[in-house]
């Protein structure tokens, strides 16, 4: 994520309130794929299949971006300043 940019700034708390920038969108994306799949894959890479992992990024996302269970965006991104 660029450092830049501030969910926080503009008032965004949880990662549903992403859906209203197609900006933060693409870098909640760029978070799934670059991050928990690749972790998924080398820490399960011997009993998962690639393409089951991909398809779960979907709905994966989906639930993230669901209101209803309130994934706040400092616990999802936790972490991930002190690794960049």
């Amino acid at each position: 994520m660029e450092k830049d940019v501030s969910f926080f700034e503009k008032g965004y708390s949880y990662f549903y309130d992403l859906t209203k920038e197609r900006k933060f969108l693409g870098l909640v994306d760029k978070m799934i794929n670059n991050e928990i799949i690749k972790a998924l894959l080398s820490y399960y890479g011997d009993v998962l299949n690639e393409n089951e992992v991909n398809n779960y990024a979907t709905c994966l996302l989906r639930r993230i971006l669901c209101p209803v269970f309130k994934n706040s965006i400092a616990r999802g991104i936790r972490g991930f300043f002190r690794k960049t």
